[in-house]
């Protein structure tokens, strides 16, 4: 331990994650389709090393036509919080009232606590607005905010179809919804039910 060295290893961008499992696959004959391999960087985060612990089952379940499907990464690889919010944000910004209320109800049953699931959604609400200040492609915006070039780019993608001004709001009322969650008692999910709904509006 005395003699060791740190050695500080960037994380890989998205494209070198793909092409890292590409030649993962490659090596012991299999192929991925690229609907799947979209879905396996999104549910992912296209983080290498979450994108490495979800290959055995993927392996062993396409074994015998040694090709994963988009279907099969659906199936086996869960969504990490952060997609799973990226996914509820935009349900929230594109007023589809149902989708979100049951995703957020999906989150709170498998154990995600109000509190922290409310500080995630609104720190996503406030990489858009960040995304949307800054100039620089994905990876100096990527050093600036420290989170990886992946979410970036999925930022970028949401401010394309999505106003400022609504996701400016969306961001204000998460941030009154966690002031209330510590001052007050009132129901988590029923004020997460009257944001959704009063945003749709």
């Amino acid at each position: 331990m005395k003699q060791a060295e740190i050695v500080d290893l960037p994380l890989l961008s998205e494209k070198q994650s793909q092409q890292a499992i590409a030649g993962y696959l490659s090596q012991r004959n299999y192929q991925m389709t690229p609907e799947a391999m979209t879905e396996l960087l999104k549910r992912t985060n296209a983080n290498y090393s979450n994108m490495l612990n979800e290959m055995p089952k993927l392996l062993a379940f396409a074994h015998k036509a040694k090709k994963i499907e988009l279907s099969t990464v659906q199936a086996l690889v869960p969504k990490t919080l952060t997609a799973n919010v990226f996914d509820l944000v935009n349900h929230v910004i594109q007023a589809k009232v149902e989708e979100a209320l049951v995703l957020y109800r999906d989150l709170l049953l498998s154990g995600e606590a109000p509190l922290r699931l409310n500080a995630v959604l609104t720190s996503q609400f406030r990489l858009l607005l960040q995304v949307a200040g800054l100039q620089g492609n994905d990876n100096d915006i990527s050093k600036q905010l420290g989170v990886h070039p992946y979410r970036i780019k999925l930022a970028k993608q949401s401010l394309r179809q999505y106003k400022l001004y609504d996701i400016r709001n969306g961001y204000l009322k998460m941030l009154d919804i966690e002031i209330q969650l510590k001052t007050t008692q009132h129901n988590p999910e029923r004020l997460f039910e009257l944001f959704v709904m009063n945003f749709s509006k």
